[in-house]
């Protein structure tokens, strides 16, 4: 497939893709979508139910489809696969590896994804701007969250993400009305990866974490609630720079040692609204 122009999804702008090729891309159904209606989006994908193992061009591009069911998807490598289509559900239990990123960019129907329980990564901006999803597909499994992975996914308001450990830059950056966030296996907290999260309370790292960037909740105008679960108190690289009007109203720590907290580096500055867990 030739020639893809892709305009990221910024607030709601629209998407525009252009698809030249001359050939007619064959699917697994056993007909032929033209790519002059793949295009222009008329084919009517609907609710589309397909056995293709690994989706490797952008044939979904901008589509109307409704929903995506294949239970033999095992790997995407195309990036925006599926960028501004109509999707509202995806369902590909064994799908594993996700390689492309921004894969689902755009796609602001898309409430609900069912993925492998084996897929531990989600790579750069897979569901970037997909304003309708209403959790973090295979939270429980997850390890490392790639940056952008689901900014401005507004309907967002719990993330509970057991096992993860790595979350990158902006990762869930611009979530309207994500409110609380458990990470109990998280090592760092990075720079920016909750910006803009104004109606966040609640943070509860657990014991592994080392390292609490002072920019992890940049611009965010909320009045967050720390709890820290790590015994030596993480390096805290400054004071935590949250957006106007936004404060830091308690920090909670493991009671026996609110003292060596209050006494540490950068720590010391929140002494006063630091008590035991």
């Amino acid at each position: 497939m030739n020639d893809i122009k892709v305009v990221p999804v910024e607030n709601d702008a629209v998407i525009n893709v252009s698809i030249k090729n001359e050939d007619p891309i064959k699917v697994s159904v056993g007909g032929c979508i033209e790519l002059a209606d793949v295009a222009d989006a008329s084919y009517n994908f609907g609710d589309y139910v397909t056995t293709e193992s690994k989706i490797e061009s952008g044939i979904y591009i901008n589509s109307n489809m409704k929903s995506y069911v294949n239970s033999y998807l095992t790997t995407i490598n195309a990036n925006n696969a599926f960028l501004g289509s109509l999707l509202n559900t995806f369902n590909a239990p064994n799908l594993t590896e996700i390689k492309g990123t921004f894969v689902f960019n755009g796609c602001t129907k898309l409430q609900r994804a069912i993925i492998s329980k084996g897929c531990t990564v989600i790579p750069q901006g897979t569901f970037y701007a997909c304003r309708s999803l209403l959790d973090v597909p295979n939270a429980e499994n997850l390890v490392n969250v790639i940056g952008q992975s689901f900014a401005y996914c507004n309907m967002l308001t719990l993330i509970n993400l057991p096992k993860v450990e790595n979350i990158e830059a902006f990762a869930f950056a611009q979530c309207a009305q994500l409110n609380a966030v458990i990470l109990p296996s998280i090592n760092t907290l990075k720079a920016n990866a909750f910006n803009n999260c104004h109606a966040l309370q609640l943070v509860d790292v657990g014991d592994k974490c080392t390292t609490i960037t002072n920019s992890t909740f940049s611009i965010s105008r909320c009045q967050l609630n720390l709890i820290v679960r790590a015994i030596k108190p993480p390096t805290l690289t400054g004071v935590l720079m949250l957006g106007s009007g936004g404060k830091v109203i308690s920090i909670k720590v493991p009671a026996q040692y609110v003292d060596v907290y209050k006494s540490a580096p950068v720590w010391s500055t929140y002494a006063d609204i630091i008590t035991a867990i």
